[in-house]
Formats: C-alpha cells, structure tokens, sequence
C-alpha cells in the first residue's frame, strides 16, 4: 500500500508541475510572444499564422497540431507518458487561450499595466526586445516545470538537480539561462541591423537559437557515439524533433521576409534560394536537417547514427549562418 500510494503521490507531483508550467508557458505566449508576432517556431508559430489570418485561437491551434505528439508518446513511452503529454498539451493550450482572454486581461487590477499592441492583443510593455526576452524566459521556466515530469532522464530532474539546495538549484537555473542568451544573442544583434533588412525579423534570433540547439544535440551525440555511451530514447526523440521544428520554422522565416514585400528583402532572398549563396543554403538544410532526420529515423546502428547525425549538424548549423549572413550583407542598401 505505501508503495501505491508514493506512486500516486508523485503521479500528482509531476502533474502539478506540467500543470503550473503550461500556466508559465501560456502566459509568454499569450503576453508577450504573439501580441508582437514572435514566433518561438513549430507548433506555436503555426498557431500564431491562424490566429492572425484566420481568427482561430492560437490555444485551441496549438491543441489539434499538437494531437500527433500524444500519439507517438503512448506508443514510444507507454500510457503514463501519453497521459503526461496530453495533460501538458491541455494545459499550454488552455492558459495560452485563457491569458489571452478579455476574462483575464480585463481585471481591475491588471488593466493599468496593460498595452495595446494590436487590435486583437495586449502585453505587459511596448517594446519588442523586452516582449521576446520577457516571453522566452516564461517559456524556459515553464519548460523546466514540465519536462522533469514526463521523463526522469534530464539534468534538473535526477539527483544533480532534485537533490541540490535552493542555492545549487539556482545556479542551474542561471547556467541555463546564460546559455540560452549565449545562444540568442548573436540573433538580436542581427535583428537590429536595420541597414540589413533581410534580418529584420524577429524570427532571426529564434532561427539563431534554434540551430544552436540542433549543434548542441550534435554534439552530444557524437561524443556519445566516441565514448561509446547508450543514449537514451527521449534524446533521439527531442533532436528529431528540434531538426523538425528548425526546419519549419526555416521555411516560416523565407516566407514572412517574402511577405514584407520590400526589394531588397526579395534579392536577399534570391540569393539565398537560387544566388550566390543558395549552394551554402541547401547545403545547410540537406546536410544539417534532412540527412540527420532520416539517419534518427531509421537507428539501424546507434553509433553511426549518433556519429554521423552530429557530425552533419554541427557542419550545416554553421553553414547555414553563414549562407544566411551573406545573403543579407551582398545585397545590403550599403554595400
């Protein structure tokens, strides 16, 4: 009996922190992310495309997109993690609607801290930069809520992280959090290139954050590839599925610069897709996101997989910077 109720125990545990994490989540996205037009890539950006063009709550968006994802978690995982992922879903969809809602962004008591940004949004400031570093940091500690409770195979979910003080536990928090501005950082500052209008978009950091991501995982692989280590499923699963998102989220990014409609952004984008430095860039997406999708998918032998994944990351991350920035400076208004 005390072994059924522990269990029951830290059941309720985990769902109260995927519980309080999709309420963190909801509230970057809805307050702070999609009031600007910031899309954090995947599922959310996709959302954020309907709500805008279609009037379809981004929540309720996000919901049915995510639907597949609780289906490969009951299959690869078993019916707990299933449960777990669709409760984690519910929640992220129900706060991002809710937050979002005159319900809550009409109280008395929050309305004085409220801008209008658009007609259909408001956020708790004006201004853009603080908007995607405000929502970022609310998506961040939501997902350190919600990850320690679908699997126990995570840095802040095991001992390093459950059994350290309140003090060792905050430097975790902040290494992560340095890490991530590390990572973003070199996208802000083309975003405000504003001589550069190719890089004008605040998909630019995320792209920047996203490919750093792709290399992070690269990177571990391949050194557990050399050191002949046994990864475990949920990595294999959380890299296919950050090279997908780095993929859509490409694709979203080419799209709305085209949407811009301005000139220079159009040349830009010629010379990325079919210029000078389209071969860099299909280079980067074939090398860097299809060829390590297709070898994740089929994991016939875990050390080539992991070796040659993350060597391919590594090498088209890069590359793809590199074919990103040339087809902004060339056809610079400067240059």
């Amino acid at each position: 009996m005390t072994g059924i109720k522990n269990n029951i125990i830290n059941v309720l545990k985990d769902m109260a922190g995927i519980f309080i994490g999709g309420a963190i989540g909801g509230m970057g996205l809805s307050l702070f992310l999609i009031p600007f037009k910031a899309s954090p890539g995947g599922a959310a950006g996709i959302a954020q495309i309907f709500y805008y063009y279609f009037n379809i709550p981004a929540g309720l968006m996000m919901l049915l997109i995510n639907i597949p994802l609780f289906i490969i978690g009951i299959i690869v995982f078993g019916k707990m993690f299933g449960i777990k992922t669709l409760w984690g879903i519910l929640s992220l969809s129900l706060f991002t609607d809710l937050f979002a809602s005159e319900h809550f962004t009409g109280l008395f008591f929050l309305k004085d801290f409220m801008f209008k940004i658009n007609e259909r949004s408001v956020s708790f400031t004006n201004e853009t930069f603080l908007a995607v570093v405000g929502g970022s940091i609310f998506l961040g500690i939501g997902v350190l809520y919600v990850l320690p409770g679908l699997t126990p195979s995570l840095p802040w979910s095991d001992a390093v992280f459950s059994e350290a003080d309140a003090f060792g536990r905050i430097l975790i928090v902040l290494a992560i959090f340095f890490a991530f501005i590390i990572m973003i950082y070199p996208g802000f500052v083309l975003y405000y290139s504003k001589n550069i209008p190719f890089w004008n978009s605040i998909l630019t950091p995320i792209l920047f954050l996203e490919y750093a991501l792709t290399s992070s995982f690269g990177l571990l692989g391949l050194m557990g590839a050399l050191n002949g280590d046994m990864l475990p499923d949920i990595f294999y699963i959380l890299f296919t599925t950050t090279l997908v998102l780095t993929l859509l989220t490409t694709v979203l990014y080419i799209l709305e610069r085209k949407s811009v409609g301005n000139p220079c952004i159009d040349e830009s984008i010629h010379c990325l897709l079919k210029g000078k430095a389209s071969g860099w860039f299909w280079l980067s997406q074939i090398l860097g996101i299809v060829v390590p999708i297709l070898l994740l998918a089929t994991r016939s032998d875990d050390f080539t997989v992991l070796l040659w994944s993350g060597i391919c990351t590594i090498i088209g991350s890069f590359i793809f910077r590199y074919s990103q920035l040339i087809a902004g400076y060339r056809v610079s208004p400067l240059i």
